[in-house]
């Protein structure tokens, strides 16, 4: 926590956090997958995460009803 006061950053600490700790639920392939489809840093990492994440549900989910 220290640390992420001394860093002054313009994003909360808990949405950090969260970052982080969903960040370590994703498999290791998707996390590439993250970082290499991430080109625009200017979202706060939630909003960037919550992104991901949507999109992928919703690239299930399309996956799931045309392979049935």
């Amino acid at each position: 926590m220290n640390i992420l006061q001394a860093l002054t950053l313009n994003v909360p600490r808990q949405d950090l956090m969260l970052n982080h700790l969903m960040s370590a639920t994703i498999a290791p392939d998707m996390q590439l997958v993250r970082e290499l489809n991430n080109e625009s840093r200017a979202e706060t990492p939630k909003a960037e995460l919550i992104t991901f994440l949507e999109s992928r549900c919703i690239a299930y989910d399309t996956l799931q009803t045309t392979s049935h």
